[in-house]
């Protein structure tokens, strides 16, 4: 597979929410190792172009590629690829933040997330993510 020329690419895209359209003919391009950010009032179409970009919704026109990946047809592709956090987190209370880590990237089909996280599911001493993101005395906190 030939390497993205941008890590994110959006051409045209539009979406609606019955009579209200949240995002028309949006474009936008993210080179690779760019910082980026979107910053808008409520109701700026945020939110549906981050779904768009996770493949989470598909667009009513427009495309969106994320790594030269399709975002709507190679999502589970593009998932090991991406982190994505909604307004409202679900999570289980009584897991720990690495069990719901391993619970919900499993439900994502992420690979070797026991590895990433450290640990295998028997060990419950985290390093990995937990020690890069300098939470390791919380990877097994309970509520």
């Amino acid at each position: 597979m030939k390497p993205a020329s941008n890590a994110i690419d959006v051409a045209g895209l539009s979406k609606s929410y019955g009579s209200i359209q949240a995002l028309r003919g949006a474009d936008l391009k993210v080179s690779p190792a760019q910082v980026f950010g979107l910053v808008g009032p409520n109701g700026s179409g945020k939110t549906t172009l981050i779904k768009a970009l996770c493949g989470i919704l598909k667009p009513d026109a427009g495309a969106v590629r994320v790594l030269g990946l399709r975002a709507d047809r190679d999502r589970y592709s593009v998932r090991k690829h991406r982190g994505y956090m909604p307004q409202s987190p679900a999570l289980y209370e009584d897991l720990s933040p690495a069990e719901n880590l391993r619970f919900f990237g499993g439900g994502f089909r992420i690979p070797d997330l026991g590895s990433a996280l450290g640990h295998s599911h028997s060990d419950s001493r985290p390093s990995g993510f937990f020690a890069m993101v300098q939470l390791s005395g919380a990877a097994s906190l309970r509520h």
